[in-house]
């Protein structure tokens, strides 16, 4: 998927990038790979939009699953601060 399409459908419509990513997951069958979905919503992560914020949310939720070293090492080094959360989190559960 070209960048400027995922940037404009994730601004106007959040919710159907997570549908869109939760039903062909990430590779080539969206055209969204891990990494670039992370890299692109983490400024969204912690938007005031509570419907932005979820949906930034569920594609690092889904990240998680399906590709968790990746995601992880990722956030480590983008967001170190937000990993820890996640790491703290996820012994909770």
């Amino acid at each position: 998927m070209h960048i400027y399409l995922f940037i404009d459908l994730y601004i106007k419509y959040p919710h159907c990038i997570t549908g869109l990513i939760i039903r062909f997951g990430f590779g080539s069958a969206s055209g969204i790979h891990v990494k670039d979905a992370v890299a692109f919503l983490l400024p969204f992560y912690e938007e005031a939009n509570d419907r932005t914020r979820e949906s930034a949310h569920g594609i690092v939720r889904e990240a998680l699953t399906v590709d968790p070293q990746q995601t992880v090492d990722f956030l480590r080094a983008k967001k170190p601060e937000l990993a820890r959360k996640l790491a703290i989190r996820a012994v909770r559960l």
